[in-house]
């Protein structure tokens, strides 16, 4: 479906930054983006 898959991301954040990276990746993952 989707070739490419865009977080957005807040660097004033960044102990949740890898929780979301992970998700974002198993969801491309998932998809085969």
């Amino acid at each position: 479906m989707f070739r490419k898959i865009m977080v957005p991301v807040d660097l004033a954040h960044l102990p949740s930054l890898q929780k979301a990276l992970d998700v974002a990746a198993g969801l491309a993952r998932e998809y085969g983006a």
